[in-house]
């Protein structure tokens, strides 16, 4: 049996045989974790400050994705930041600024959706962040992975896959999680972060995400993003990027 969905088979069944299957999402090809990233250890890096590891990774750590939204997301005004007010058009859709946030200084975080969506309700979105200092593309890839790994004892979907370029310095990582509405229905969210240097320091993160919610809807989506996934990946790899600015 394959890591598909059975025709009759229900999510909920379907989740309580993945777990022997975790990577089936993941291209056999594809490039390990591990093989693909020299990434140093942050705590030895000479850029980490004090305090355990892990802190350290939850204060710099760039978007890590959230099946439902922050307490009082929806209410806050929305502000560009980073001067990209959008609409951005990819993979045949336009994305207006829907959600921005600045959360420390040197960090902000954007929003995207197409039109008749909101944050939190959401099943197609477009990320842009800045970090503007403290954190290069190997720290925040690595933050992201340990905390994906992190959250695999209680999801077991997570499931990731990460690419390097080494010529440019970018990474892609890609990234599949779950989660439960109040009233019991699955979640499914497909991400694929595109980590690139920014000249003087600092990172820009340019995503993708796909969500479905709802058992069915959840299992559908399943089923057909084996062949979504290479798609996507592909056109936001070769997709110019936004050119973010950082405010004064």
């Amino acid at each position: 049996m394959t890591g598909e969905l059975a025709a009759r088979e229900t999510v909920s069944e379907w989740l309580e045989r993945f777990p022997t299957r975790r990577n089936r999402l993941v291209d056999q090809n594809s490039l390990k974790t591990r093989e693909t990233l020299a990434i140093p250890d942050p705590c030895r890096s000479g850029i980490a400050p004090a305090g355990s590891r892990l802190a350290w990774m939850a204060r710099l750590a760039l978007a890590v994705a959230i099946l439902l939204p922050a307490p009082g997301a929806l209410a806050q005004q929305v502000r560009d930041y980073l001067g990209v007010p959008g609409p951005i058009e990819i993979a045949g859709d336009r994305y207006g600024l829907a959600w921005s946030s600045a959360p420390r200084p040197g960090y902000f975080k954007q929003e995207y959706l197409p039109a008749g969506e909101t944050p939190g309700r959401h099943s197609r979105m477009v990320l842009l962040e800045v970090i503007s200092q403290g954190m290069d593309v190997a720290g925040a890839v690595r933050a992201q992975v340990a905390n994906l790994n992190a959250r695999k004892p209680q999801d077991p979907l997570v499931n990731m896959s990460v690419i390097r370029n080494a010529r440019s310095g970018e990474v892609l990582l890609d990234f599949v999680l779950s989660g439960k509405r109040p009233d019991g229905q699955f979640m499914v969210e497909w991400n694929a972060y595109r980590y690139m240097p920014r000249q003087g320091g600092g990172v820009t993160l340019f995503g993708l995400s796909r969500r479905a919610e709802g058992d069915e809807t959840a299992r559908t989506f399943l089923t057909s993003l084996k062949g979504l996934r290479p798609q996507l990946i592909d056109v936001l790899a070769r997709h110019a990027p936004p050119q973010p600015t950082i405010p004064r």
